[in-house]
């Protein structure tokens, strides 16, 4: 493909850089093509001092995006990039009329109804963009339904593109307008948020029993997900730094306040009452599930 003379001399070697590396990214994402019916995956990381990697499975938008300097536009993507909280994800779906000049262009390009998801580092924003094409709306209800599925092939892009979008080389980098440190600041959506689970946090979970409603803590709710999960006392007091007496004290309270006195019972309370609020509250175990279990 002939380079632009629209593409700023200062981004050329960024540009040329996203046209090596599509064809790598579309051969890594055909099960995610082929199973979804998604036509595009991005990836963005952009590090607070401006810089930016942008890269994606098609070429020819990566050309348009550049001769368009969409880089430097203050749109939604960056707005939602410069509220994510640390270590949070923020997720994000575009579908409907667009709106600014980038969203017309991916809309006129057939790249619509996208999913987003951000990820604040210490240095730098990092993003996974999944999309399709203006008909093809119905994909909502996957992003919706199957966001955890989306998440685990984020998991698996990231494992088998370590060379790919290692940035220590500095010419894969555009060089943009926008400070995000500076941006950040200004934007307190992604505080605000924050602030708002911290308030609405829950430290206690109420389990029905046939004595009345029992409490769980957090931290007897989490012991109760990893001995469900197959987790030996040693590998629990492991895992959340306490001592093999003081997991064993959870864990007979745990007994007295649900009155399961055997395994099963204490999955089925587990599943029926607890696993969700520890996933949505980021307290789940992570243990490897021990065999023969078929918990998830």
């Amino acid at each position: 493909m002939a380079t632009s003379n629209k593409i700023k001399d200062l981004n050329l070697t960024s540009f040329q850089y996203t046209q090596v590396a599509a064809p790598l990214m579309r051969d890594l994402c055909a099960p995610l093509f082929k199973s979804f019916n998604i036509t595009t995956f991005a990836y963005i990381r952009s590090y607070l001092d401006g810089r930016m990697l942008h890269l994606s499975t098609n070429a020819d938008w990566e050309k348009l995006f550049f001769e368009n300097q969409f880089y430097n536009e203050q749109d939604c993507f960056h707005k939602v990039r410069t509220s994510t909280v640390l270590k949070e994800f923020r997720k994000f779906i575009l579908s409907g009329q667009p709106v600014g000049n980038h969203c017309e262009a991916l809309h006129s390009f057939n790249i619509w109804n996208t999913f987003s998801v951000y990820q604040k580092q210490k240095d730098y924003i990092e993003g996974w963009a999944f999309g399709t094409t203006r008909d093809h709306t119905q994909i909502v209800d996957l992003y919706i339904n199957e966001s955890n599925c989306l998440q685990k092939f984020i998991l698996y892009f990231n494992e088998n593109t370590k060379d790919i979008v290692d940035c220590s080389n500095q010419y894969k980098l555009i060089k943009t307008v926008h400070n995000l440190s500076y941006e950040a600041e200004k934007n307190k959506d992604g505080q605000g948020v924050a602030e708002f689970l911290e308030n609405i946090k829950i430290n206690k979970f109420s389990i029905p029993t046939k004595d009345g409603t029992k409490f769980l803590s957090k931290r007897e709710a989490q012991c109760l997900a990893m001995l469900c999960e197959g987790g030996a006392s040693k590998d629990i007091a492991l895992k959340l730094g306490l001592s093999l007496r003081t997991v064993e004290d959870y864990i007979n309270r745990i007994k007295n306040k649900t009155n399961c006195r055997y395994k099963n019972q204490m999955i089925n309370t587990y599943h029926q009452y607890i696993s969700n609020w520890l996933i949505g509250h980021g307290l789940e175990s992570n243990l490897p599930i021990s065999r023969g279990s078929n918990l998830y």
